[in-house]
């Protein structure tokens, strides 16, 4: 994988891997959203857990864990395919984490795509696979968002799932 410079997907946990490592995708099974990164203390003793552009206010800037930094070999394509959470707070805290991951990655010269599972009754990729197959996930792999796509989309998601499915012309 390294050696050849293969693609690899980043995943939340070891069954997530699994599954992908058996559909025939190279993964690295991450221990949470935020363990691809480590984030140096500053001089106040805070953590450096600033967020504004992804990274600290006082300078101190997160850094990639050695076993991941390892694979950004320049031109490595990475993908990061993390659990689908309905939490609003949930869903904002995995957003950052994959900002910070894929900013990272970015720095280290590689490029990056987010691979987003749709709604439905699938967590994470492993049930998603699972569920639907190889070929489904082979689909939502190829259509996977370079980063700055993905950061654009952002925007125009709704804030709140529609409670009513209206298919006619006039409401009445």
């Amino acid at each position: 994988v390294w050696k050849n410079n293969v693609p690899i997907t980043l995943c939340e946990g070891a069954k997530k891997a699994g599954a992908l490592l058996t559909a025939g995708y190279a993964a690295i099974s991450l221990p949470g959203v935020n363990g691809g990164y480590r984030n140096p203390k500053n001089e106040e003793g805070g953590s450096g857990k600033g967020f504004g552009s992804g990274f600290s206010s006082k300078g101190v800037k997160p850094f990639l864990i050695p076993d991941l930094e390892f694979f950004c070999t320049p031109g490595r394509e990475f993908y990061i395919c993390f659990d689908r959470d309905s939490k609003p707070e949930t869903v904002l805290r995995v957003r950052k984490a994959i900002y910070k991951t894929a900013r990272l990655l970015v720095e280290g010269g590689c490029q990056v795509k987010i691979i987003d599972l749709p709604y439905g009754g699938e967590k994470g990729v492993d049930d998603f696979i699972a569920a639907r197959g190889k070929d489904a996930f082979y689909t939502l792999y190829n259509a996977a968002q370079p980063l700055s796509k993905w950061q654009v989309n952002l925007y125009t998601l709704l804030t709140h799932p529609p409670d009513v499915a209206l298919n006619q012309r006039f409401i009445g």
